[in-house]
């Protein structure tokens, strides 16, 4: 009975929402302006704790070079019904812990006279939230605009831009778990025409057996024109209107797919594949990547972490990065 009642009252706030789509618009100017963090933006890693009852932790991590001169004090993602195609909650993820990752190696030196210290700020935020029951489940987002100083100034659509999302299963049918964390990269940057260890693997919380892959970075731009859910209507208007995030609706609602990153206009970067063994090889057990970039430039990094329980599996999701090649 208990749980006939938490369906009744999640299809409620449902049709509550679209009956008030008639009276809302999303006709709102893009502002373009972000968090100044005056600092490169290294990463990030998005990811989740489910506990009984549909009470889920949402986490997310980011990296940034050591000159971060002020941390963010919020992060928001966007959940998304995926059965219903809606939006259910704007939700604000509160700073928790900042704390400094010190490359214990001397600082890179790329040539006669390129030395650079590699240290990094990991900023950790999170917040818990109790999902009621849905079929299918929950697709959360996060977006992070302007990757690089290049695209300052121009429309966020055509900037290099960022999306990292996971997807939450139904409350009624999901297992509880803690998704095992990408392990805090030690540094980024790197010389060119050397190899590099980088460690990847956590140990799993739940025991779960935990498989690495490189993946595809996406942007947060739609992959169809379909996927952009500008007509949804939140349930929550009041945290949407919020101004601590300066993304325009129509961007803040897009749901996945989203198109990959390097298939985007104006794509620089070098895209780290499992194809592409000249520069990458990553062990999908053991996590460790062997990282030998031929090339200066910034390389992406798109690492997904797949948990199987009694050879089901039971979540993924992905960390990125965006290092610096001398």
């Amino acid at each position: 009975m208990k749980r006939f009642l938490n369906v009744l009252n999640g299809y409620s706030l449902l049709f509550s929402a679209i009956v008030f789509l008639g009276g809302w618009t999303t006709n709102v100017e893009a502002k373009n302006q972000f968090h100044q963090t005056n600092a490169p933006f290294v990463g990030a890693e998005l990811f989740s704790n489910l506990a009984e009852e549909g009470h889920t932790r949402i986490t997310l991590k980011k990296y940034y070079s050591a000159d971060l001169a002020e941390a963010p004090a919020t992060e928001f993602v966007v959940i998304h019904e995926r059965e219903l195609a809606m939006v259910y909650k704007y939700l604000q993820l509160d700073l928790i812990s900042e704390s400094e990752i010190k490359d214990e190696s001397p600082p890179p030196t790329c040539g006669p006279s390129t030395t650079k210290s590699s240290c990094m700020v990991m900023l950790t935020y999170s917040t818990t939230i109790q999902l009621p029951i849905m079929p299918a489940g929950y697709d959360i987002v996060w977006m992070q605009p302007q990757l690089d100083e290049m695209g300052a100034g121009l429309p966020p659509d055509e900037q290099s831009n960022l999306s990292l999302s996971i997807h939450i299963p139904d409350p009624m049918t999901a297992r509880t778990n803690a998704m095992a964390e990408i392990a805090p990269l030690q540094k980024y940057i790197f010389c060119s025409g050397q190899t590099y260890e980088l460690p990847l693997a956590t140990d799993d919380p739940d025991g779960d057996r935990v498989q690495y892959t490189l993946s595809k970075a996406h942007s947060f731009l739609p992959l169809t024109k379909e996927t952009a859910s500008n007509q949804a209507a939140p349930v929550n208007m009041g945290i949407l209107k919020s101004e601590a995030d300066n993304l325009s609706l129509d961007i803040r609602l897009r749901r996945p797919p989203f198109q990959p990153l390097s298939e985007t206009m104006g794509f620089t970067y070098y895209e780290l594949l499992a194809k592409n063994k000249s520069a990458s090889n990553l062990d999908s057990k053991t996590g460790i990547l062997q990282f030998s970039p031929p090339n200066t430039g910034k390389y992406l990094i798109g690492i997904t972490s797949t948990e199987t329980r009694e050879g089901t599996s039971i979540s993924n999701h992905q960390a990125v990065f965006l290092v610096d090649v001398l």
